[in-house]
């Protein structure tokens, strides 16, 4: 009998000693998995303004800029070019979802692109008002995109 306790202690040790060893070899594995779906999404905003990304073939970028509809100012696009970039999603987030009408409330303009070639482009997006003069909007976002090959 203490021959036989022996022996399970040996293989209940050696059971957990594997199971803990796979635990700590694999979560480097899981941790590179995660940062490249990570980096398969890249989110910029405002501060993000006149830089130069690179970006991968069929990579996503989501473009976040702070916009206040209700005082008539909206961001849209100017220029870029739909060859290399393409637009999935337009969307409008308000700071409050109580207050979607509510004049001088602002929220959050959220462009979703996706990349479709390799080449360079420069994305220009304008805060202005429709009514107002076209050649002056009130802020300018710009920002240049290299799409390289995988």
């Amino acid at each position: 009998m203490i021959i036989g306790r022996n022996m399970k202690k040996t293989f209940i040790g050696m059971v957990l000693f594997s199971l803990i060893s796979a635990l700590i070899f694999a979560a480097p594995s899981l941790e590179i998995e995660k940062i490249e779906k990570i980096q398969k999404v890249v989110q910029i905003n405002q501060e993000d303004n006149d830089k130069t990304l690179v970006l991968k073939l069929r990579q996503k970028l989501i473009l976040i800029l702070f916009e206040n509809p209700t005082t008539g100012y909206q961001w849209s696009i100017d220029a870029y070019c739909p060859r290399i970039l393409e637009i999935t999603d337009l969307d409008y987030l308000p700071d409050n979802q109580n207050e979607l009408s509510v004049t001088g409330s602002g929220g959050k303009r959220i462009f979703n692109f996706s990349t479709k070639r390799a080449g360079e482009t420069k994305l220009i997006i304008e805060l202005r008002r429709p009514w107002e003069d076209p050649d002056a909007p009130a802020k300018t976002f710009s920002v240049t995109i290299k799409v390289v090959k995988d």
